[in-house]
């Protein structure tokens, strides 16, 4: 092997603890991945393997990816049933001594995926516990915060909810392992990760749910009688926070659910009836799910996908239902507005956990400003339909004026795609942050015009502004202007010919610049 630098020292480290694991490792505007995850990731991303310290006996495989294009590359792998550790740069390059400090920030698997989803799917990460033939499911969309949970009297059973929600990732306790590959031929499509037994640990998946949704009990979500699903909805918790580094702190509720509160359709039926997916061209074209969908908005087509897993069998609920339709038939030119207004609604759903997951863009703050601005007119129309049921939701919808004040009044018209390119921010929001950026574009000319003011007030027409890493930048005077020198400059060092450094004070009237 090549002979280890630091630098792949470091990388080892890191790469220890996630050895189930794409790692990519930031250098510079890349990601870079060695040894065997460098084989895989050229494979499946079908880019050139290269090696590090070719002319090295054992030379060590590699390849990289560009930082900006990561999310296309990411989705591949997911795609392909990967995890992918990002580790970044932790600490500024310019002030690090020796090797910079990188840590693994995010880890993304197939279930704990933002962006690059389908528009119209959920994207669950769910988690079974068992005892005996009673089982908990646990399910939870990131994306959206969609999170609920079941408890059933059979494996058959969960089996069946498995195949209708149609998991990314499933996760199942340790001791599942010895039959591995078992679950893995029941979910084809699904790639199942064993965790630790103690993440299923009851008192602990309890005391997560308290501690997520701020409660001293869990009374209110109706959770009493399902310690299994409990169990389960601890462990995706405690799967997430490890994976994002972070508490998914829009995660605001779990819903639960009961077999016998809906019709069940099993994935046979579903199948053959071709509700979601077709026999001939394996997706949803000339489906039901087709047929039906004309929503305008992605969380629409969520929605109505969740209805046709799991069709209303209570008289009242559907009435309440129908009631609403019934509404909306009769108030043709309503319902055009309605949906004209929706089309300007982008997904809030996502929108949202991106900003709470601290992964949004300037263009998706862009989004959700506009997205926001057609929810008064919506909560308008749908008021002034006269059904009980849409009065009672639009009583409910706060239109969060303030927030979309917020973005209209901060946010510039045309943001860009990333924050790196800068010009996020419009002009005359904040005052200090104009006067930086002022600075940042026009350094030459204000140490110019600092120079100039110096040299006037001084009468030292010799006095010059320099620059270097020990002090910054200084002020330059010449032996024979010494005497000129006013008592607000501070005298650092001498040189052979000028005093360099007489500093600007800390604490200065019209000197106190951050560039000083």
């Amino acid at each position: 092997m090549s002979k280890v630098t630091p630098m792949i020292q470091q990388y080892l480290e890191i790469k220890e603890s996630h050895q189930d694991a794409i790692l990519f490792y930031r250098m510079g505007d890349f990601y870079e991945m060695f040894f065997e995850d460098a084989i895989v990731a050229s494979r499946e991303l079908e880019i050139t393997l290269t090696s590090r310290d070719k002319q090295a006996e054992d030379p060590i495989p590699m390849c990289g990816v560009p930082h900006h294009a990561a999310e296309t590359y990411i989705a591949k792998l997911l795609e392909k049933g990967h995890k992918v550790a990002l580790c970044e740069q932790v600490e500024d390059p310019r002030q690090a001594k020796g090797l910079v400090r990188r840590e693994v920030v995010r880890v993304v698997t197939p279930g704990t995926v933002l962006d690059s989803l389908e528009s119209k799917s959920p994207n669950y990460l769910a988690a079974a516990h068992w005892a005996g033939e009673n089982c908990g499911l646990a399910f939870l969309d990131l994306s959206t915060a969609d999170f609920r949970m079941t408890q059933t009297e059979s494996l058959a059973w969960l089996l069946e909810e498995l195949g209708r929600i149609e998991p990314r990732e499933l996760l199942v306790p340790q001791d599942a392992e010895r039959d591995s590959n078992w679950w893995r031929r029941q979910l084809s499509e699904c790639r199942v990760q064993f965790l630790e037994t103690e993440s299923f640990d009851f008192t602990r998946a309890h005391k997560r749910l308290l501690d997520q949704f701020q409660v001293h009990s869990l009374e209110g979500f109706g959770v009493r009688n399902l310690p299994l699903a409990v169990s389960a909805a601890g462990a995706v918790l405690s799967y997430v926070q490890k994976t994002q580094q972070q508490a998914a702190e829009h995660i605001r509720r779990v819903i639960p659910y009961h077999r016998s509160d809906y019709m069940v359709i099993d994935e046979v039926t579903t199948r053959h009836l071709e509700l979601f997916r077709s026999w001939h061209h394996g997706g949803r074209k000339a489906t039901l799910v087709e047929l039906l969908d004309q929503t305008v908005t992605s969380m629409g087509g969520r929605l109505l996908k969740v209805w046709m897993h799991y069709p209303l069998i209570q008289p009242e609920a559907i009435d309440v239902r129908q009631d609403a339709i019934v509404c909306f038939r009769e108030h043709e030119a309503i319902r055009a507005q309605v949906r004209q207004e929706l089309e300007t609604v982008y997904d809030l759903e996502r929108l949202n956990s991106r900003v709470a997951m601290g992964s949004a863009t300037p263009r998706d703050l862009a989004s959700l400003r506009k997205s926001l601005q057609s929810l008064p007119r919506l909560k308008y129309l749908l008021g002034s339909l006269g059904d009980r049921t849409l009065s009672e939701l639009t009583d409910k919808l706060d239109p969060l004026e303030d927030v979309s004040l917020l973005l209209q009044e901060a946010l510039v018209d045309n943001p860009p795609p990333n924050l790196a390119e800068g010009g996020v921010i419009r002009t005359g929001y904040d005052e200090e942050l104009d006067r930086l950026l002022s600075l940042s574009r026009d350094a030459k000319k204000w140490i110019a015009r600092l120079e100039a003011d110096e040299r006037q007030k001084t009468g030292i027409t010799s006095l010059k502004v320099g620059y270097n890493k020990v002090f910054g930048y200084y002020l330059a005077v010449s032996k024979a202007n010494l005497a000129s020198v006013p008592d607000r400059y501070i005298r650092k060092q001498t040189l052979v010919n000028a005093e360099p450094a007489p500093r600007l004070p800390a604490r200065g009237s019209v000197f106190r610049q951050p560039l000083l």
